[in-house]
């Protein structure tokens, strides 16, 4: 299984599949998915939704930020125990923002 995975956007209008499109469109196997989203504006709200539609994070407020950037070392991101196949992350974008996406994914043998 591959190492770490790492895929980031910006969101520029409300998106309900984040991930559509990317190495993480598809999670390959058991492991661990971190998600960080910020926003410029204090109304961006995201959603994740996991295989077979149950729906671990529900209307959560995106982390507000005055540039919107991503850091994994400062940021607190939702963390989810992952077992592969297709999450999806939406974002509803409620007043214009910068808004920026980031998801890893750590498979279980490379954890500490």
């Amino acid at each position: 299984m591959p190492g770490e995975i790492v895929v980031i956007k910006d969101i520029a209008a409300d998106n309900t599949d984040v991930l559509a499109g990317t190495d993480l469109e598809n999670i390959p196997g058991i492991g661990n998915l971190d998600v960080f989203v910020v926003s410029t504006q204090a109304d961006t709200i995201f959603t994740i939704t996991a295989p077979g539609q149950a729906t671990p994070l529900r209307e959560q407020l995106a982390q507000l930020k005055t540039n919107a950037v991503v850091s994994q070392t400062d940021d607190m991101p939702v963390s989810l125990d992952c077992f592969g196949g297709r999450y999806i992350i939406s974002v509803n974008i409620v007043t214009g923002a910068t808004v920026k996406c980031m998801v890893v994914f750590t498979p279980a043998e490379d954890e500490d």
